[in-house]
């Protein structure tokens, strides 16, 4: 279908408010309660009409791709969605847009948020709770996704997602526009998020009935898929069911005819595990709505400088080799245009034992006793915000050991040193020195006079560790900086010139 006027004139009375319902493998009944009145027609009427001057963009091959600001409320980082868990949320959402000519990528590192008020939602609270978000933490120019609890409906359905249509965001998001996820349907989060993204791109829901029941037939003369239903003529008339696959139970059109939806359509409510594809209508739909309505393609201004990042090559551990199971050093070359590397330690089943995501090129993982004596598989993949979908993964195999059970309880006084010593006033210096623990504790900047200038904890690593010490603050002279730990203590004299 081209983007027509009809299938426009038609959105005047259709719900403003889309959300999905789901439990974590099937959408259970739905839940939506805003629904169009007087205090809102006439800005969606004001709004439908703009989208009247729409071009037809029928058989362009531009592809869009759009910033995405992930934010994970909690109170307290017990709640949050790991770095990993959100990328690999959006790496299926842009498997699943792969055909439609829209990508999206990080704008930046996921935003976490301290804040108890709005760490857990009543399910008919979501749309004031997403203008909360969105009038505290939005980020500009960028597609922002907020991940916190939502309460179970008290029939005992889930509410796993909800986006408003760009209409409502003037009247209750302050103009600004979200999607809001709840942390209890990871499982589900992948679908969710992509059938969300349709309703924030303007697309309804295949069953749509609120300006009259579509029919089967695409008879000429007969069929109403251009005003009725979703307002789309490749989309089969639905009807709202739940099963996975469609269980064909004898629904029938007002004409009497058997329903023969797609039950593959990410805009239904069948099981999570059967959706697969937006239509081509569909698709051209969301691109025509990223380029002209101004409170999406304002996501076309920010930049996209991101080159695929190239391999690294992992230095530790050595392929054969074998590891204690709770000291576990990965290491691994730099590589260029990577931000972040995402590693992943798993049996040779598939099943994953440790993930994660870091600026750093090595890092220990300690995983429990009951692992050691088996093989495993460590991959690494540079990553960056566009490219963070398995780009250039390396991995070693080697086995877990017994865990080491002495540790060798000790400070290296010795190898306590500053790099540089001397340093100028303001440049950065680091400590190196090498701890046969892992353990809590303190660095002290003192004076000659015995004053404590400053005084911050630590985690001490088993091994050579780097601190970076402040000097912002020092003037020329000379210090000291104490290593407290509760195996001992070590000071070293610092020039400052």
């Amino acid at each position: 279908m081209l983007y027509s006027h009809s299938f426009l004139d038609m959105r005047n009375f259709l719900f403003l408010w889309i959300c999905i319902a789901c439990s974590t493998s099937l959408w259970s009944q739905d839940f939506c309660a805003t629904q169009l009145n007087e205090d809102n027609v006439s800005s969606y009427i004001a709004y439908t009409n703009y989208l009247k001057s729409f071009p037809a963009r029928e058989g362009q091959q531009t592809s869009y791709l759009v910033p995405v600001s992930i934010h994970s409320i909690g109170s307290s980082s017990e709640d949050y969605l790991s770095f990993y868990e959100m990328v690999n949320i959006l790496c299926e959402v842009n498997d699943d847009f792969s055909t439609t000519g829209i990508q999206f990528f990080l704008s930046q590192e996921p935003l976490y948020h301290l804040n108890s008020q709005l760490s857990i939602i009543e399910p008919d609270n979501y749309l004031n709770a997403l203008s909360s978000l969105t009038a505290t933490y939005n980020i500009s120019n960028t597609l922002n996704i907020y991940f916190t609890e939502i309460k179970n409906n008290t029939d005992g359905t889930v509410l796993c997602g909800a986006a408003p249509f760009p209409s409502w965001e003037d009247l209750f998001l302050n103009g600004r526009g979200g999607i809001i996820m709840n942390t209890n349907c990871k499982s589900a989060a992948g679908k969710t998020l992509t059938h969300e993204l349709g309703h924030h791109f303007n697309l309804l829901h295949t069953f749509e009935t609120s300006t009259g029941r579509e029919l089967v037939t695409r008879q000429s003369g007969m069929a109403n898929c251009e005003y009725a239903g979703d307002g789309f003529c490749d989309t089969p008339a639905d009807t709202k069911n739940y099963s996975c696959p469609y269980a064909n139970s004898g629904e029938k059109d007002p004409l009497g005819i058997i329903y023969e939806p797609d039950w593959s359509n990410f805009m239904s409510y069948y099981g999570s595990n059967c959706l697969s594809h937006f239509s081509t209508e569909q698709s051209a739909h969301m691109m025509a709505v990223l380029e002209n309505d101004p409170k999406r393609n304002i996501y076309l201004q920010f930049p996209n400088i991101y080159s695929l990042p190239e391999a690294t090559e992992i230095l530790s551990p050595s392929a054969g080799s074998t590891m204690p199971v709770n000291e576990i050093l990965a290491k691994w070359t730099p590589a260029t245009e990577a931000t972040w590397y995402s590693v992943v330690l798993k049996k040779l089943s598939g099943a994953i034992l440790y993930s994660g995501i870091t600026q750093e090129t090595e890092l220990v993982i300690q995983l429990a006793n009951a692992f050691s004596n088996q093989q495993v598989l460590l991959e690494v993949s540079p990553i960056n915000e566009r490219y963070f979908c398995s780009n250039n993964v390396v991995n070693q195999r080697f086995s877990l050991g017994a865990p080491t059970s002495v540790y060798q309880d000790f400070i290296d006084g010795v190898s306590f040193k500053f790099v540089p010593n001397p340093v100028s006033n303001g440049k950065s210096v680091v400590a190196r020195f090498n701890a046969g623990f892992y353990g809590n504790a303190q660095v002290e900047v003192v004076d000659l006079y015995g004053n404590i200038l400053s005084s911050k904890p630590i985690y001490i690593l088993k091994g050579e560790n780097n601190l970076d010490i402040d000097t912002q603050s020092l003037t020329a002279g000379i210090y000291l900086v104490n290593l407290i730990t509760e195996k001992g203590n070590v000071a070293r004299k610092l020039v400052i010139e």
